[in-house]
């Protein structure tokens, strides 16, 4: 009977301590770890020069949410695919001109203004995630190692420095050892694009030759910035469900994430429906009081806003 209470004890204890966390590029930034948009830039500067130039000067990106394109790179990697080729109407073929009419001028158009996204977003991006430094030693005692974790990082900072089982993080947007990383804006869909502009141009009388290659070079490129959430869904609710295969996650803890951010549809559509009945732990951030504040009233109002049980507490 005594062995019998103990094992009971010790399975509720269990089970107040079963907590799953969602891992931000903040909680590798708390690490120190040179992880910022920011430090994109000047990696950039030293090894690609040429990709933060062409970023930071094509018209055809998010330019009126924020003059810092940098603060947020992902939302301003929306792309403006449509406006791109209703502007630049002068590269349809000079018929008059027999020797060089121009048929690909559209493609090789389209490859000068928007190719740079895909090293932007792609080998650039990857070879620089690659290059930082994991830290040595943990700064956050509290981390429960046998723990489930959903890492939108591409990092291995919870592998390499909390020594956390790989088969217990879900990297939803690849990680460093991937083949292609997720890295863009949800608002980029290439196969939305390619139904738009086919039906829009697709009765031309040069299609073929014209705009059909240009639209499919532009797709290509569109796809390298898309962060397409739900293609995610299935595997993330797979992951949820592995979680709380033998008991119920009691806590959600978000360290260092955007929630209502570009990624925003995950809580919307699955975090918050699966693990609304948790308690929901916000870590707040902030270099001075103001900003802490300010994602104080920001963590609250997400929270009340979606019914949910939280507290909050501060890095």
């Amino acid at each position: 009977m005594i062995r019998l209470f103990r094992e009971l004890i010790a399975k509720e204890l269990r089970r107040c301590n079963l907590v799953f966390y969602i891992i931000g590029n903040g909680f590798d930034r708390h690490h120190n770890m040179p992880t910022a948009y920011s430090h994109y830039r000047e990696y950039l500067i030293n090894h690609f020069p040429e990709l933060k130039t062409k970023f930071e000067t094509c018209k055809y990106i998010n330019l009126s949410s924020n003059d810092d394109l940098w603060s947020d790179v992902e939302k301003s990697l929306e792309l403006s695919c449509e406006d791109y080729y209703e502007e630049n109407s002068d590269l349809y073929p000079n018929l008059s001109d027999e020797r060089t009419p121009g048929w690909d001028d559209m493609l090789l158009s389209t490859r000068n203004d928007f190719g740079f996204i895909e090293s932007f977003t792609g080998s650039a991006f990857k070879e620089w995630i690659s290059s930082v430094d994991m830290p040595s030693v943990p700064c956050i005692e509290n981390i429960i190692r046998s723990s489930f974790f959903v890492n939108f990082n591409f990092t291995h900072t919870l592998e390499q420095t909390y020594n956390v089982d790989p088969h217990n993080i879900y990297h939803i947007h690849g990680d460093i050892n991937s083949d292609k990383l997720i890295f863009g804006c949800p608002n980029n869909n290439g196969q939305s694009l390619s139904n738009n502009l086919n039906s829009y141009y697709s009765n031309d009388e040069w299609y073929s030759l014209v705009y059909e290659p240009a639209i499919k070079e532009m797709v290509r490129l569109c796809n390298c910035a898309s962060k397409n959430c739900r293609s995610k869904y299935n595997e993330l609710t797979q992951f949820i469900e592995k979680a709380r295969k033998n008991e119920a996650i009691n806590r959600v803890i978000v360290m260092g994430h955007s929630f209502d951010g570009v990624d925003v549809d995950y809580y919307k559509d699955v975090f918050i429906p699966m693990l609304h009945d948790s308690v929901w732990e916000f870590y707040a951030f902030g270099t001075n009081e103001m900003k802490y504040k300010e994602d104080e009233r920001r963590i609250c109002d997400f929270a009340n806003d979606n019914q949910l049980h939280y507290e909050i507490k501060r890095w």
